[in-house]
């Protein structure tokens, strides 16, 4: 937890700032930062972190001994590792020293998954950012060629098991013949359920 603070307060500068929070995540550690508290100056800072599905709630704890001083700090507590298993958006409730909520954010994680490809003198490579798939897999790519028109299926023949982690997949579609081809990737199946949807389609030309 870091904590960054004023000086000690005078009776006429109380209540001079405006408190309030935001988040944000990097990696996968979600930052919950304070502005503006206002606490006794011999803060001990410490957070409690609830997560219920979608729900967070951060406490903040004074653990410092208490001295007859009021100070405003700048506060930054991280809950590491969040689970992140699929697009959603979590809400963030920050709870201050005495149990008052200090404010609430919404932290949305949103589908980033992309396609790109590129041609290495007659290699196609089909690249697959962001992939959302199983986190024990065993991958594998089909792809089909018909006229100009070029079909790249990711397949996890595993789904070993229970939780999602994001990948970088690389196909490459080897010895093409001089043309302009229409690339669609077909985002990872598996065994037990259907296949994800196109990730992208995109027009390469190959010398």
């Amino acid at each position: 937890m870091l904590a960054s603070q004023s000086d000690c307060l005078s009776e006429h500068d109380i209540g001079d700032s405006t408190e309030y929070m935001w988040i944000e995540l990097i990696g996968n550690d979600l930052h919950v930062h304070h502005k503006n508290a206002y606490y006794q100056c011999c803060l001990g800072y410490d957070v409690n972190f609830t997560v219920q599905g979608y729900s967070i709630i951060a406490r903040e704890i004074d653990t410092g001994e208490f001295c007859d001083c009021y100070c405003y700090f700048n506060l930054e507590s991280v809950l590491p590792g969040l689970e992140i298993t699929e697009p959603c958006e979590y809400v963030v409730t920050l709870l201050g020293i005495d149990d008052d909520t200090v404010g609430v954010d919404t932290l949305k994680i949103t589908d980033s998954t992309y396609m790109y490809v590129d041609v290495d003198g007659h290699d196609l490579h089909v690249h697959h950012m962001n992939a959302l798939a199983n986190c024990c897999p065993e991958f594998y790519a089909t792809y089909t060629i018909s006229g100009q028109d070029i079909t790249v299926t990711e397949i996890d023949s595993l789904n070993g098991c229970d939780c999602l982690c994001y990948y970088n997949l690389n196909t490459v579609v080897p010895n093409i013949s001089p043309g302009t081809y229409v690339v669609t990737l077909i985002g990872v199946c598996n065994q037990y359920e259907t296949c994800g949807d196109t990730v992208g389609v995109d027009t390469v030309v190959v010398q």
